[in-house]
């Protein structure tokens, strides 16, 4: 699922983008993930132009089953990880532990 996230801008511009997890404003189209504030500036107040990036991961209880990818990394901005409930086994990728 992670592979399918993809960033707003020229390319994919908000609404025409499903698979962009910040949307129009902080919580997008994806439940679960969020994006807040961006150096203390909350995100959906930035230009059109300016790319948003995920900050929390809020996906508990759900049962979900596996390894956390280490596709997980290429979130550079992500503050927050709630994956509590989970069925994840093995290691964590090195940007997490």
């Amino acid at each position: 699922v992670f592979e399918t996230w993809t960033g707003r801008g020229e390319a994919c511009p908000y609404p025409e983008c499903p698979h962009d997890p910040c949307g129009e404003d902080w919580h997008g189209t994806w439940h679960g993930v969020q994006c807040r504030e961006l150096q203390g500036v909350a995100q959906w107040k930035l230009p059109d132009n300016v790319y948003r990036r995920v900050t929390n991961m809020h996906i508990p209880e759900w049962g979900l089953p596996g390894h956390l990818p280490e596709s997980l990394c290429l979130f550079e901005m992500l503050e927050e990880l709630d994956f509590d409930e989970n069925e994840f086994e093995g290691e964590l990728p090195a940007c997490v532990g």
